[in-house]
C-alpha cells in the first residue's frame, strides 16, 4: 500500500514539476494558433484572395481605351490605261480614345493622318500629300439605361460571388474559433476535475494517516484501517482516470489547433467574475449586424432586387441619342494638314436618334418572374432566420445568468462543506467522529467542488455561445484583447 502511495505521490510531483516547465496556453493564443495552422481556413482565404482580384474585372468597362496604329504600305501595279506601272507609298498613323461613363454616356474620338506618295503618272497636284481626319462622337440613352442603374446593377451582381466568398471566410473563421473555444473549455473542465481528484486523493491520504496513527495507539479498529485504505485506492484510481480525461481533452483540442502531436501545454484561464450583457434588443441587433450568414441572405436579397430592376429595364424599348463632328484636312505636309484639321475647316456635324422597340422579350419576362419568386423566398427565409436567432440568443442569455447563480451558490456551498470537513477531521482525531462520517463529508465537499467547476465552465460555454450567435468571437477575443494589450 505504501509503495503504491509513494509511486502515485512521485507521479503527482513529477506532473506538477512538468507543469511548471510546460508552456501555458490562453484561449486567445489557442484561437490564434488555430487560425494560423488550420489548412481549410487557409485554403478558403486563398480562394477569397483570388476572387477579390477577379472582382476588379467588371470595373474595367469604365476604364478608358486608347489605341495607336502605325502602318506602312507599298503598292506597285500595272495600269490598265498605260503600259507603265504605278507605285504608291503610304504611311498611316491613327489614335483612338474611348470612354464609358456611368449613366450610359459613351465618348469616342479618332484622329488619323495618312501620308501618301502616288506615282507621278497619277497626275495629282499634291505629291506627296497628307490626308488627316478627326472624328468625335457622343452617345447617350434616353429611355432604357437613362440613369445608368442597369450598368451599376450588372456590376454589383457580378461582384456578388466575391461578397459571398467574403461572408464564407468570416463565417468559417467564427466557426473555427467556436470549435477551439469548445475544446479549450472542455480541456479546462478536465484539468479542473483532475485538480479536484488530486485534492481528494490528498484528503484520503490525510485521513489514512490519522487512522493509522490512532491504530498504533490502539484507538482505531482494523475495519477503519481497511476502510481508509480502500478509500485511498479509490481516490488514486479516480485521479488516474481524471488524468486520462485531461489527455483526451487535450488531444481533441490539439486536433482543432492542428498542433504538433508532441506539443504540450497547460491551460492559462480566468473565469469571468461578472457576465453582464446589454439589453436583449441590443444583442439581437448586434447579432443581425455581425452574422455573416444573415449578411449573405441580405446580399442575395439585394441581388434579387437588382435582377428584378435589370430585367424590368431590359423590357423597356431603347431610345439612344448620338451626335458627332468630323473634320478633314488635305495638305502637302503633316503640320499644314493638322492645322487645317484642328481649325475645323469643312466640318460635318451629325445628330442621330435610334429607337429599338421591345419586341420578342419573352425570355426577359420569364427571368423577371423567376427573380420575383426568388425574392419572395429569400424574404421568408430571412424572417425565419431572425426568429430562430432571437430564440437562441434569449435561451443562451438566460442560461448564462442561471449558471452564474449556480456558480455563486456552488462556491458558497463548497466553502461550507470544506469547513464542515475540516471540523469533522478534527473531531475524528480526538475520537468524537467516525470514519464513515468523515468520508461522507469529504464526498459532499468534492461534489460541491465538482458542481462549482461544472457551473463555471458551462457558464463560459454559454457566454461563448452568445458571442458565436453574434459572430463576434474574433472581435471579442482577438481584436478587442489586442487593443487592450496595446493600450
Amino acid at each position: 500500500m505504501y509503495i503504491g502511495r509513494g509511486l502515485l505521490v512521485c507521479f503527482l510531483l513529477a506532473s506538477w514539476a512538468q507543469a511548471d516547465s510546460v508552456d501555458r496556453l490562453t484561449l486567445k493564443e489557442a484561437m490564434l494558433r488555430a487560425l494560423h495552422n488550420n489548412p481549410h481556413f487557409a485554403e478558403l482565404r486563398k480562394q477569397y484572395d483570388q476572387l477579390a482580384i477577379a472582382a476588379d474585372e467588371p470595373r474595367a468597362a469604365y476604364d478608358p481605351s486608347l489605341s495607336l496604329v502605325a502602318e506602312y504600305s507599298y503598292d506597285k501595279s500595272a495600269s490598265y490605261l498605260s503600259i507603265f506601272s504605278s507605285e504608291t507609298v503610304a504611311n498611316n498613323l491613327s489614335a483612338s480614345y474611348a470612354q464609358l461613363f456611368e449613366g450610359g454616356w459613351q465618348f469616342d474620338a479618332t484622329l488619323s493622318s495618312n501620308w501618301v506618295k502616288p506615282s507621278p503618272s497619277a497626275f495629282i497636284p499634291l505629291n506627296p500629300y497628307v490626308d488627316s481626319a478627326l472624328s468625335i462622337s457622343i452617345n447617350k440613352p434616353l429611355w432604357r439605361g437613362l440613369d445608368g442603374r442597369e450598368e451599376r446593377d450588372a456590376l454589383e451582381i457580378s461582384l456578388a460571388g466575391v461578397r459571398v466568398a467574403e461572408y464564407d471566410l468570416r463565417a468559417q473563421r467564427e466557426s473555427v474559433l467556436y470549435q477551439v473555444g469548445l475544446g479549450y473549455w472542455n480541456w479546462v473542465r478536465a484539468t479542473e476535475i483532475k485538480r479536484l481528484k488530486d485534492e481528494s486523493y490528498k484528503l484520503a491520504r490525510q485521513l489514512q494517516d490519522i487512522v493509522a496513527g490512532k491504530s498504533q495507539r490502539g484507538l482505531s479498529e482494523r475495519r477503519d484501517v481497511l476502510q481508509t485504505q480502500a478509500l485511498e485506492l479509490l481516490r488514486k484510481q479516480e485521479a488516474l482516470t481524471a488524468q486520462q480525461e485531461v489527455e483526451r481533452a487535450w488531444e481533441q483540442l490539439q486536433q482543432a489547433l492542428y498542433e504538433n502531436p508532441d506539443s504540450r501545454f497547460i491551460p492559462d484561464f480566468t473565469y469571468q467574475p461578472v457576465l453582464s450583457f446589454s439589453e436583449f434588443s441590443v444583442l439581437l441587433e448586434r447579432a443581425k449586424s455581425h452574422r455573416q450568414d444573415r449578411e449573405q441572405l441580405l446580399k442575395k436579397q439585394r441581388v434579387a432586387d437588382m435582377q428584378i430592376r435589370l430585367y424590368q429595364e431590359q423590357l423597356r424599348p431603347e431610345l439612344n441619342l448620338s451626335g458627332g463632328v468630323e473634320s478633314t484636312g488635305l495638305k502637302g505636309d503633316y503640320s499644314a494638314s493638322l492645322a487645317n484639321l484642328l481649325t475645323l475647316n469643312n466640318p460635318v456635324y451629325t445628330v442621330g436618334l435610334t429607337y429599338v422597340p421591345a419586341l420578342s422579350r419573352r425570355v426577359e419576362q420569364l427571368k423577371l418572374e423567376q427573380s420575383i419568386a426568388e425574392r419572395d423566398r429569400i424574404d421568408e427565409t430571412l424572417r425565419a432566420f431572425d426568429l430562430d436567432l432571437a430564440y437562441a440568443i434569449r435561451r443562451q442569455i438566460n442560461s448564462v445568468y442561471t449558471l452564474g447563480e449556480r456558480a455563486d451558490t456552488a462556491q458558497k456551498l463548497a466553502g461550507v462543506q470544506r469547513a464542515k470537513l475540516n471540523n469533522e477531521i478534527e473531531e475524528l482525531s480526538i475520537g468524537r467522529s467516525s470514519i464513515q462520517t468523515v468520508v461522507d463529508f469529504q464526498n459532499d465537499y468534492v461534489n460541491a467542488q465538482m458542481q462549482l467547476v461544472q457551473a463555471q465552465v458551462d457558464r463560459e460555454l454559454s457566454r461563448l455561445q452568445v458571442l458565436f450567435l453574434q459572430h463576434s468571437l474574433y472581435e471579442s477575443f482577438i481584436e478587442l484583447q489586442s487593443e487592450a494589450s496595446a493600450s
